[in-house]
């Protein structure tokens, strides 16, 4: 580092002078090239298949089997391996029960019907609990179960299905809807 000049010094001639640094020696590093290898080129079949499985998720939500390979992003393989990170909220009580509100549904399901039974309604599932989601967001957080179980069932209800399709989902709904408990409260995530 240079030593400090005032400016008066700076503006006489000859006040600069050229400093000497002493010669680093020149140190060689050896660099070997590398080579990111490849996966094996996929055949045709395999695109087909690959695109076929994924037209099916898209129209079914239905996952299927996954093969872990040259289409899978980097930044999705965690969830694809692990599932969806989630909480129990929001959360039902009533007294002495105390559940996650999925949870809750997903056993009065299994409770009042058979595997085999119900199949539209165990579609939609999923549905009643974003309804109930929604419902709790404008409610602020915190609702009286039995008016959100209500409020949840008559939106689903009018999904347009028809036919005797229909008039068997709204039956099963209409089951699912009594067997579930008349009281208790539920509650979303707070962080007062």
């Amino acid at each position: 580092m240079s030593k400090p000049i005032s400016f008066s010094e700076f503006l006489k001639e000859g006040a600069l002078k050229k400093e000497k640094k002493p010669k680093e020696e020149a140190t060689q590093i050896e660099v070997k090239p590398f080579r990111i290898e490849a996966e094996e080129a996929l055949g045709e079949a395999d695109v087909r298949a690959f695109w076929k499985r994924l037209r099916h998720f898209f129209r079914t939500g239905k996952l299927g089997e996954v093969r872990l390979g040259a289409f899978v992003p980097a930044l999705i393989a965690p969830y694809l391996q692990h599932g969806n990170w989630d909480t129990d909220y929001p959360f039902y009580f009533s007294g002495e029960e105390r559940d996650s509100l999925e949870s809750l549904a997903k056993f009065h399901l299994e409770e009042t019907f058979a595997t085999e039974e119900a199949k539209i309604l165990r579609e939609n599932v999923v549905r009643w609990l974003i309804y109930a989601r929604e419902i709790l967001l404008e409610q602020h957080g915190f609702i009286d179960f039995s008016t959100l179980r209500d409020r949840c069932t008559e939106r689903l209800s009018a999904l347009e299905v028809r036919g005797e399709q229909g008039e068997r989902f709204r039956a099963d709904l209409q089951k699912w809807t009594e067997a579930m408990p008349s009281s208790g409260y539920v509650t979303d995530f707070n962080q007062e």
